[in-house]
């Protein structure tokens, strides 16, 4: 059976999370792990062994580097992102515990991908051995640049005859 070649689109965030069942505003110590929404459909895909491009912007800077080496080691084709901007967004998560309910605090302001805007990805290039693209609608809902990228991506896939999938798109 033919494998179908999968693109993914949206942003890779930066967590934060506190060891064990802290709070936000308990301890001194962070740890952190690379997702996001799209990153993470990809990853899950490369390990069933799916070929999957992932797409994204990312500082370049080793923050940036480092967070594109996560999804490569994880097997997803890394070799379309675009670098550029100042800061890879974030978010900060504390785990529920008991009968407290998980907290999730994003910043995501002025991320290389917040600032993402049409025509710096090259998508006709990307899609055209593409079978699947998949983006959400958290991926248009970050800033009016990023919505105007993912639904120029969606045109030119539609274009292409590229399926979006109904059991992986979300566009609200």
């Amino acid at each position: 059976m033919k494998r179908q070649k999968i693109v993914t689109f949206g942003e890779l965030l930066l967590r934060f999370s506190k060891p064990g069942q802290l709070r936000l505003t308990q301890g001194d110590m962070f740890t952190s792990k690379y997702g996001g929404s799209e990153a993470n459909v990809a990853v899950s895909l490369a390990t069933q062994g799916e070929d999957v491009t992932y797409i994204t912007r990312l500082p370049d800077t080793p923050v940036g580097h480092a967070g594109a080496q996560c999804m490569a080691l994880m097997g997803v084709d890394i070799s379309r992102i675009i670098y550029g901007g100042k800061r890879i967004g974030t978010y900060y998560f504390e785990p529920a515990a008991g009968m407290r309910a998980a907290k999730v605090v994003y910043d995501r302001d002025h991320s290389a991908y917040y600032d993402l805007a049409p025509g710096m990805i090259p998508w006709r290039d990307i899609l055209k051995d593409a079978d699947i693209f998949q983006v959400s609608g958290i991926t248009a809902a970050i800033s009016q640049q990023a919505a105007d990228a993912s639904f120029e991506a969606l045109d030119i896939a539609d274009e292409m005859g590229v399926s979006a999938g109904d059991a992986l798109v979300c566009i609200d």
